[in-house]
């Protein structure tokens, strides 16, 4: 059977265009250290890749998550540390009552309580840490009455994994004792220099004491699971990375070699098909 010109051609073009494409493969894989650029390269593997982005996206979105909250943590257990340093304040002196000085040691009472009034409704990132959901409103009026919800702040640390942060101010600075009603009672007590009321609220701040510290015990469990779990998501997306680049990272030394060897048969082809085809009698005739 004869093979004219134009089939020759025809099989030459789409020998060449073939190699063109395969050329073209290799300088996108050496261009962007990929092996695979799209869905038709390899479609069992883009799915596997785009699993690992996927779960490196949210294992990084976990680890925003946690810095946020084990932040907001450190900035709760400041303020709470520096009221339970004015809390001690407030127990000297009502362990050392002194009618002389009751006016003196009122005064200092009532600073006591602006301060800490002040500390409860402090922010965080621009929001009201101690009014639960109620970012945007401040926890305690100057009466110190909770202004407030019961909310908490949910840290999400993991798939079906939440952190509680209490933030709720009335259970904190409200709870067995109201640290607002015990300080002005103290007060009231030295300028009436009242020793049995004086030897309550003492007992009262005590208790106040304790219902700080044991937020800061919680917190302190919180802020641990926290931890653990950003060192988890930490090795873990080490892991995925490594199979990711195994699954996607083109090996460039090969890359370039098989675009020296695709660029010669691509010359080998051009330069066979110069010589096969041969000029047609249409060519003689022009």
């Amino acid at each position: 059977m004869r093979i004219s010109n134009k089939q020759m051609a025809e099989n030459l073009k789409h020998r060449i265009y073939q190699q063109v494409s395969q050329i073209l493969a290799s300088q996108t894989k050496i261009t962007t250290g990929k092996k695979i650029n799209k869905l038709s390269d390899d479609p069992v593997a883009m799915g596997r890749i785009l699993e690992y982005r996927s779960s490196i996206s949210r294992m990084e979105q976990y680890k925003r998550n946690i810095s946020l909250g084990k932040n907001h943590l450190e900035a709760v257990d400041g303020i709470l540390e520096a009221v339970s340093e004015l809390i001690d304040q407030a127990k000297d002196i009502a362990a050392n009552p002194d009618p002389d000085l009751s006016t003196s040691q009122a005064s200092q009472v009532a600073n006591i309580r602006q301060q800490i009034l002040q500390f409860a409704n402090s922010k965080h990132n621009g929001n009201y840490i101690f009014s639960g959901h109620q970012t945007d409103t401040a926890p305690f009026n100057s009466a110190g009455t909770y202004q407030g919800d019961s909310g908490t702040r949910d840290v999400v640390i993991g798939q079906g994994m939440t952190v509680n942060i209490e933030a709720d101010g009335s259970e904190i600075f409200q709870g067995s004792q109201d640290v607002f009603q015990v300080l002005d009672d103290l007060q009231t007590a030295i300028l009436a220099n009242n020793k049995p009321n004086i030897k309550t609220q003492l007992s009262n701040l005590q208790d106040v004491l304790e219902q700080l510290n044991g937020i800061r015990a919680e917190n302190a469990v919180q802020a641990k699971r926290m931890e653990t779990a950003e060192n988890h998501w930490a090795s873990f997306k080490v892991n995925m990375e490594e199979m990711l680049s195994r699954t996607q990272d083109a090996d460039l030394a090969e890359a370039v070699i098989d675009l020296k060897v695709q660029k010669t048969a691509y010359e080998a082809s051009l330069a066979t098909g110069s010589m096969i085809i041969q000029p047609s009698l249409i060519d003689f005739l022009r």
